[in-house]
């Protein structure tokens, strides 16, 4: 959560991926691609295309000009002509299904137009034969090599004609040195579609290069996000061990130096998920695949829960954390209070972390649309030559904390869930004493009906079948489940829980998704498909939006992430299980657990 950073390899890659010459042919064509009708829009020889057409009825238009100058009417008109046909390539290719037979069909008329052309001024002229060698460029750029080299013979072919004929007298000739020139006007013909030709080619080989740049960046993407989601999984699965295990212990009787103690175990444990998570978000947010939730929130109660969190370590640091909120600021607003409270607890965090005495405060206002939430603290401020990388990931830079340095996420995460939020975060005052502002749109919204917590951690006759393949969290669902009062029955595979799930009546399944043999979501797919209609919900340490979207596209209703807590237990079986006592219910099936000792 450091206040400088470091570029990082995605955005280096980014900016200098590509050299200046193989990125200015792409910047050059990027505006005459802007007028390709959308059919042609993807097809990258479309620029080029453009570029031609436009030439050639410049050129037309400039000589078009002479020749009206001269009183030369009639060639002045074809001239134009021939400009207002090449122009006329642009709109024309809305009507084809591909670029080649459009600029064969104008490069038939422009050729034509030419050459008569070159015949009304009095014999072929070599100046302007040569003025021929745009129609294989134009066939070369559109069609490829072999349309190229079509027109090029063509072209030869219509010059050789036309210089024949004026050496039988068909034609008149307008140069007394026609025919010292008339090996040489094929050959400056050929010499400039090879040109053209080459240009082509680097074009063509530029935008491979640029492609397979793009298809690597995205492996690479796409193996970083296993990478990570596997390290998640892998760490989270642990941890869920930790965290459960610290809360049993909170349960039983302990002398205030073992509480403080867990508590310790507790709050470092809950800390490294945080760590882990946000390590993750990173790559999701970077993905996209981050959206923000449209809940009903309290301001002021996501605000102090995130100065909660930070409490200990501000009162340990002997610093003062206050939290206000102003009167104009409504009671309830639409808005995510999981990523709102995410961005808060960084921005506090960082304060605490930053700040070696006095205060660090939290303040909440309304600012016309928008609802402000400024993190102001006593440190010696954020150096002017870092500003410009605060927000960079993996930040760990130079400025002196008093308490160590964090993992160099919090800013950028921030500031990006800030922007997934409809919002924004900013440095608002660099110090001394920094303030951060976040900004986010500002709903009003009406109270919602206040939640029944009593129901949610009493479910005493409640019955869950917990599908887990592995001791320690099978021991910690069983310890929630009990805290909440549910009776909990365990399978460790797949289809042990499906010869279960339909022949005993559970309120309510906990799946794992990764177990040997069957995973969950094809085990929550058989019992679907053989008719059964229990609330299944994934219980997992994956927790990618994918892995959630595979869970519920298999059956399941809902998803809980690794790390559980007694909390998000106890909601599940709130919203699940059916509301009915004890004593309303019949007893379970007497069948014994084929894992009791």
């Amino acid at each position: 959560m450091g206040r400088s950073g470091v570029r990082s390899g995605d955005e280096a890659a980014r900016d200098g991926g590509s050299t200046g010459s193989t990125a200015l042919l792409p910047r050059l064509l990027a505006f005459p691609a802007r007028f390709a009708p959308p059919r042609h829009a993807s097809n990258p020889r479309v620029a080029l295309v453009i570029v031609t057409a436009c030439s050639l009825n410049a050129g037309c238009l400039l000589f078009g000009f002479v020749y009206v100058a001269q009183g030369d009417y009639l060639v002045a008109g074809l001239t134009l002509g021939a400009g207002l046909v090449a122009l006329g390539l642009i709109p024309a290719l809305r009507f084809f299904s591909s670029l080649a037979p459009a600029v064969h069909v104008l490069a038939g008329i422009l050729t034509a137009l030419l050459a008569t052309t070159e015949v009304l001024i009095g014999g072929p002229n070599p100046s302007n034969l040569v003025f021929l060698a745009v129609t294989p460029i134009a066939a070369l750029f559109a069609g490829g090599k072999a349309a190229g080299l079509s027109w090029l013979l063509i072209t030869w072919l219509v010059v050789g004609a036309l210089l024949v004929a004026e050496r039988l007298g068909w034609i008149p000739s307008c140069s007394a040195d026609i025919a010292n020139d008339a090996l040489g006007i094929p050959v400056v013909i050929g010499m400039v579609f090879g040109f053209a030709y080459a240009f082509d080619r680097l074009q063509a080989r530029l935008a491979g290069a640029l492609e397979e740049a793009r298809r690597r960046a995205e492996a690479s993407s796409a193996r970083r996000g296993d990478m990570l989601a596997s390290m998640s999984h892998e760490l989270r699965t642990p941890m869920n061990g930790v965290i459960g295990m610290t809360h049993a212990l909170l349960q039983t009787p302990l002398s205030p130096e073992q509480r403080s103690m867990v508590e310790t175990i507790d709050g470092c444990g809950r800390s490294l998920v945080d760590v882990i998570s946000d390590i993750l978000d990173v790559e999701q947010i970077d993905r996209g695949l981050v959206s923000a939730a449209d809940d009903v929130i309290a301001p002021r109660v996501v605000a102090e829960a995130a100065a909660r969190v930070l409490a200990p370590s501000a009162a340990q640091a002997g610093l003062e954390l206050t939290v206000t909120v102003d009167d104009g600021v409504p009671a309830w607003v639409r808005g995510d209070g999981t990523r709102l409270r995410q961005i808060l607890v960084n921005l506090v965090a960082n304060a605490v972390k930053f700040t070696p005495a006095g205060l660090v405060r939290v303040r909440v206002t309304r600012e016309g649309e928008q609802l402000v939430f400024r993190v102001r603290d006593d440190g010696p401020g954020v150096d002017p030559a870092l500003i410009p990388r605060l927000f960079q990931p993996f930040a760990t830079g130079a400025t002196p904390s008093p308490r160590g340095k964090g993992s160099g996420l919090g800013l950028a995460i921030s500031r990006k869930l800030a922007g997934v939020l409809g919002g924004t975060l900013e440095l608002e005052e660099r110090g001394p004493g920094a303030v951060f502002a976040l900004r986010l749109p500002c709903v009003p919204a009406a109270a919602p009906a206040a939640p029944d917590m009593a129901a949610v951690f009493a479910h005493d006759g409640h019955y869950v079948l917990v599908v887990e393949d592995n001791l320690v969290n099978e021991t910690v669902a069983r310890a929630f489940l009990g805290s909440a009062g549910a009776t909990c029955r365990v399978c460790r595979n797949g289809e042990e829980a499906i010869e279960r799930a339909m022949h005993e009546r559970f309120d309510v399944i906990l799946m794992d998704l990764l177990m040997p043999g069957i995973d969950g979501a094809e085990v929550t797919r058989r019992l679907r498909a053989l008719g059964c209609r229990t609330p299944i919900v994934a219980m997992t340490a994956s927790v990618r939006p994918e892995d959630r979207a595979r869970c519920l596209d298999a059956g399941m209703d809902d998803f809980l992430s690794k790390p559980l807590t007694l909390e998000t237990v106890g909601h599940v079986l709130s919203r699940f299980a059916p509301s009915v006592g004890a004593a309303e219910r019949s007893p379970a099936p007497a069948l014994r657990d084929p894992q009791a000792p």
